[in-house]
């Protein structure tokens, strides 16, 4: 599903559950953390939202796995929590899905 605005997802997100805020301050927190510099390299490949437990699901991919590492300890200074479910490094460049929660 393609959304045009970020009002848009919001609103999609806070009528499916009401987990749907908790989603809305992952992806803030996710966003803040993309404008630190030292995270210039990682890219978000893909978010989904899991209504059943309120996680946001995010894959992502950086040039080596340190900058991923980085991404996990920004959001925790920033009041949120990135569970990792699998990272893999392949040609120089490192992938990890994350599960995305607000504290």
């Amino acid at each position: 599903m393609l959304f045009r605005s970020r009002r848009q997802a919001e609103r999609r997100l806070a009528a499916g559950s009401s987990k749907g805020s908790e989603a809305v301050r992952s992806l803030a927190a996710l966003a803040a953390a993309m404008a630190t510099p030292e995270l210039s390299g990682v890219a978000v490949k893909s978010l989904r939202f899991d209504a059943a437990n309120g996680a946001l699901g995010a894959e992502v991919s950086a040039p080596a796995m340190a900058q991923l590492d980085k991404l996990g300890q920004v959001l925790g200074t920033s009041g949120a929590s990135a569970r990792v479910l699998s990272a893999s490094e392949d040609g120089g460049l490192a992938s990890a899905r994350l599960e995305l929660r607000s504290n």
